[in-house]
């Protein structure tokens, strides 16, 4: 698991010391529209409750941090098959064009509609950092997804950003991270450095006031250059 932090700039001159209270974090699995990029084909998805963030909640929980987590992409299925004459359009995200224009002019009034509907199935005040869970990041709905309801989240509240996945292919992702609404990334994965290894540092170090540049296993785009700090394998 691999994951990528968005800081909203205004806190970041005043985050210069610890917080006397425990952190509060919410891990949030993503929607996505179920299709086939390869066979640009519908397919037929079991849903399960999703390993990933049970994982990172288990991990964070047992080293003190507060955590909730909530699985979003089941909702939006229920929501959908509840009420089908108004369903939550996802597949709107699964247009590689629309999300790249998105992400140069941070505007697209249908999809920040349908990602707000999505936000209201689930709830993110009176947490410090919000964790994005993202899976088959190759599929263009759901880094959409992760990109359009992180800018609605960042406009709302005072929050960080988590965004995130084993699937994540850092090496392209330089226009999603250089968004604007991504900030940081955290690597970590299955077979290399643990993701919730590196999360649990990174929530450790930022909530004593460390810069995230300072952390290993932070990836980040910033004034048009990417920048990675790769941290060692552990098992």
């Amino acid at each position: 698991m691999s994951f990528i932090i968005q800081f909203n700039e205004k806190n970041i001159a005043s985050h210069t010391g610890p917080y006397s209270s425990p952190m509060k974090i919410k891990l949030i699995y993503i929607p996505k529209d179920e299709i086939d990029v390869n066979l640009n084909e519908r397919t037929l998805q079991t849903y399960f409750p999703p390993l990933g963030i049970a994982v990172l909640t288990s991990h964070l929980r047992s080293h003190g941090i507060q955590v909730e987590q909530d699985d979003l992409n089941i909702k939006v299925v229920d929501y959908n098959r509840r009420y089908p004459e108004a369903p939550i359009r996802v597949e709107a995200f699964n247009d590689e064009e629309r999300i790249d224009h998105f992400i140069r002019t941070g505007q697209d009034e249908e999809l920040e509609g349908e990602a707000s509907r999505m936000l209201a199935l689930t709830s993110t005040e009176g947490f410090e950092l919000i964790g994005f869970s993202l899976c088959d990041a190759e599929n263009p709905s759901t880094m959409g997804i992760a990109l359009v309801m992180g800018k609605l989240v960042k406009a709302r509240q005072k929050a960080q950003i988590i965004l995130g996945g084993s699937s994540i292919d850092w090496a392209n992702t330089f226009s999603i991270m250089g968004a604007g609404f991504i900030d940081y990334g955290i690597q970590g994965d299955s077979y290399n450095s643990l993701g919730e290894v590196t999360l649990l540092d990174f929530c450790r170090q930022w909530h004593r006031g460390v810069s995230g540049e300072d952390i290993v296993g932070t990836v980040i785009a910033r004034n048009g250059r990417f920048y990675q700090k790769g941290r060692p394998v552990s098992r």
